[in-house]
């Protein structure tokens, strides 16, 4: 196994090599953080490899892969191997990947290396262990008998019900035991299988090492990761990354949750873009935000301007501003809920992405704050912002990016997709992070929210939940305060 390709970026000081069976890794040292190394090996699939008879398959898969133990090892021994050399694990199942995070102290001898011996045996021999995957499916019954209880899990879920197409509304509903009883080992290691291979695999490395011996180590343990070695990634001319917005507005009918607090939860979003400025398939609107010539070519030092991230910045700005107007009007000033806030949530590979307003209005305050809450957005999407509310954002979004450079587990999350294999994602979206949210306009940051925001109220979902007792309840609080 040898190193086939390599590329040194200066600005972000990000090196990038590929391996000679087809893996990439992103890597950057980073001595802020004395003997520490994160690792993150990332393969796209996730839940997107999930059908409609499938649901659940990759999240039980990534639950019992990190938990069944490796190389005839059972679990508990790996466990312990992993803490006496100073290494945390575990795996996740996200809608667009699999993730195995990996954190490593090296200040314990032999670390790092047991730390991607570790990986290697996880991808070329791991144990599905059948009592892992039951472990699973009791944490799925135990949800389940939980969800019930919880407002805010059955707002959320019939908002996305209704937020997302009937074909595809089930991506993004909470498991149940009947979704996932008959699902077996052999499903599980056939999907992990899928994605674990050299073509899909993308692996980011940020902490204190030394760089000519981490790259002899990555030859030797994941250049020789032959799964599957020349074959496609599993999404490779595949629909698995599309899916459909229902595109239209839709009020959905309360849920009611029997307690003994009183409590009113509301869930209010849309359809929007995702982090490339693209939607597709929202009822009839397709959103594809090209490059403007009113946009920056070159940051006020002169250096190239990352067009290819223009759109996610402007929103990711305007996602504080819209927090903050939420909070200081409809909380502070009106007093019509408990707490509020705005999230933007796009997607990296599928077309599209959502924006959720969430809430905890007060009992008899509902309607109202609903539509509070309407108003509100739409001066901010079609009035703009003035200067303070955006300096007011921007300013400590850019003094959180500069803070957050020091930190492993903020350049890990920049390194994702960095390899360009699935996302317009290369090293000039990473570059000096902090300047490209400092050059950003007021103006900009307005026509973003006009373009991506702009059809907000033509296709708003809306749901509330509210719990409190229930007849039974109100008769055993009663004979409560009788006996008191």
């Amino acid at each position: 196994p040898t190193v086939e390709a390599r590329e040194e970026d200066d600005t972000s000081q990000v090196v990038r090599i590929t391996l000679s069976n087809g893996m990439r890794v992103a890597y950057r040292q980073n001595d802020n953080r004395p003997n520490e190394v994160r690792i993150r090996l990332q393969g796209f699939g996730g839940r997107a490899l999930e059908t409609i008879d499938t649901q659940g398959l990759a999240v039980a898969a990534s639950a019992t892969w990190v938990n069944g133990g490796c190389g005839g090892y059972s679990p508990d021994v790996v466990s312990k191997f992993a803490a006496m050399s100073g290494i945390t694990y575990d795996a996740s199942c996200g809608s667009e990947s699999l993730t195995l995070d990996l954190v490593v102290q090296t200040s314990v001898e032999g670390a790092m290396q047991k730390a991607l011996a570790l990986a290697w045996l996880l991808i070329e021999q791991p144990d599905f262990d059948s009592k892992a995957l039951a472990r699973f499916k009791l944490r799925v019954d135990r949800s389940f008998r939980s969800f019930p209880k919880s407002v805010e899990r059955k707002t959320a879920g019939a908002f996305f019900g209704a937020l997302f197409h009937p074909d595809d509304a089930w991506r993004v509903q909470e498991l149940t035991p009947d979704i996932v009883k008959d699902i077996d080992v052999a499903d599980v290691e056939r999907i992990i299988q899928a994605q674990v291979v050299p073509s899909n695999l993308e692996v980011a490395i940020s902490g204190d090492f030394d760089p000519e011996e981490l790259e002899s180590q990555l030859t030797t343990y994941f250049g020789t990761i032959g799964g599957g070695a020349g074959k496609p990634p599993p999404w490779a001319g595949k629909d698995s990354f599309r899916f459909k917005f229902a595109g239209k507005a839709s009020v959905q009918d309360s849920v009611t949750v029997q307690d003994t607090v009183v409590r009113t939860y509301a869930m209010m979003g849309f359809p929007t873009v995702n982090r490339w400025g693209k939607l597709e398939q929202a009822g009839d609107l397709s959103l594809d935000i090209e490059p403007k010539e009113s946009w920056p070519t070159e940051l006020p030092s002169g250096d190239a301007y990352c067009q290819k991230m223009h759109v996610s910045r402007c929103l990711s700005v305007a996602n504080d501003i819209i927090s903050n107007k939420l909070f200081e009007q409809i909380r502070e000033k009106r007093g019509l809920v408990y707490g509020i806030g705005f999230s933007w949530r796009p997607y990296r590979v599928f077309d599209g992405g959502y924006a959720t307003v969430t809430f905890m209005p007060k009992p008899d305050q509902v309607e109202r704050s609903i539509a509070e809450v309407k108003e509100v957005l739409c001066d901010l999407f079609q009035n703009g912002v003035t200067d303070e509310e955006f300096e007011g954002a921007k300013q400590p979004l850019v003094t959180k990016v500069r803070e957050a450079d020091k930190t492993n587990g903020f350049w890990i999350h920049l390194m994702e997709d960095v390899t360009g294999r699935a996302t317009p994602k290369d090293l000039s979206c990473i570059q000096k992070v902090d300047e490209h949210y400092d050059a950003v306009t007021k103006e900009e940051v307005e026509a973003a929210m006009r373009e991506c925001f702009g059809h907000s109220m033509e296709m708003l979902t809306i749901a509330t939940g509210q719990s409190g007792p229930g007849e039974e309840q109100v008769e055993e609080l009663t004979e409560e305060r009788t006996l008191v």
